[in-house]
């Protein structure tokens, strides 16, 4: 039990790097964008379809702000509940 805990606990971490990793590339991406917008502004074909990707990626980060859930945890007295919150949390909140 313990080691599945851990082993979350680590896949947990890892995927809070990976989104933190693709958001500073997707930031990076949009500043590289808005450079080459800058650079195109009077031709009205390249500018207008560069000012829409970034419209589209600025859409996309909004739907993948994420937002408070509530998931109901239940089992018998023992059985890990309390562990298990306090690994994904990585605090000890829950007694």
């Amino acid at each position: 039990q313990d080691m599945t805990l851990a082993v979350l606990h680590t896949e947990w971490e890892q995927l809070n790097l990976l989104q933190e990793e693709f958001h500073n590339a997707v930031g990076t991406f949009e500043k590289l964008l808005e450079q080459s917008a800058q650079q195109v502004a009077g031709r009205s074909l390249a500018s207008s379809f560069l000012q829409e990707v970034l419209r589209q990626i600025r859409e996309a980060q909004e739907m993948a702000i994420p937002c408070p859930a509530r998931i109901p945890i239940f089992g018998n007295t023992g059985a890990g509940k309390s562990t298990l919150l306090n690994t994904v949390l990585r605090q000890n909140v829950v007694p």
